[in-house]
């Protein structure tokens, strides 16, 4: 759900509120009843080598104890019966009642091209308990790795360095 007024300065006027799903009836049985907001795309052979980042804002909402919430970031392999490969997790169940920064990120090897990956929210409850978190400023992008400095750039850095120790050290005339 969009809710007005949560926010802070960096925050703006509207944020997301995530909750358990309320109309689910076997809340009223005792079940424990999950939502998820999520985003998914599929991982293409070029995204190897570069790490995706998931970054968000959040505090804490209405949530009390025996619901939980989470942001994560997976990704699953649709040729294994879309099978999890990798699941990471930012617990927001305790977090602040004051605005913070998260984030999580995930190299992407090659193995993983032609894989979905999907990044977003989780709440879980039972009993209609409430379970909301906010969540604003929601970003997921790919940060290209510096490459390291191969032999050969060491090796002529090396050389600078000598070079300048014995411009130095050489007597002026």
């Amino acid at each position: 759900s969009v809710v007005l007024n949560q926010g802070g300065a960096a925050q703006g006027n509207q944020q997301l509120v995530v909750y358990s799903d309320y109309n689910n009836g076997d809340q009223a049985n005792g079940l424990r009843i999950e939502a998820n907001v999520f985003r998914q795309q599929t991982i293409a052979a070029a995204d190897a080598g570069t790490t995706w980042v998931f970054e968000f804002d959040a505090k804490h909402g209405d949530l009390v104890p025996n619901s939980t919430a989470f942001a994560f970031l997976k990704t699953l392999d649709p040729l294994s019966g879309f099978a999890t490969t990798n699941f990471l997790q930012i617990a927001t169940t305790s977090i602040s009642a004051d605005w913070n920064h998260y984030s999580v990120s995930l190299p992407i090897i090659a193995a993983l091209s032609g894989q979905l990956i999907q990044y977003g929210f989780s709440a879980t409850a039972t009993a209609y308990t409430a379970s909301g978190t906010f969540y604003d400023n929601v970003s997921f992008a790919p940060v290209t790795a510096v490459p390291e400095p191969g032999a050969f750039t060491m090796l002529l850095m090396g050389f600078g360095v000598i070079g300048f120790m014995v411009r130095r050290a050489a007597p002026r005339a």
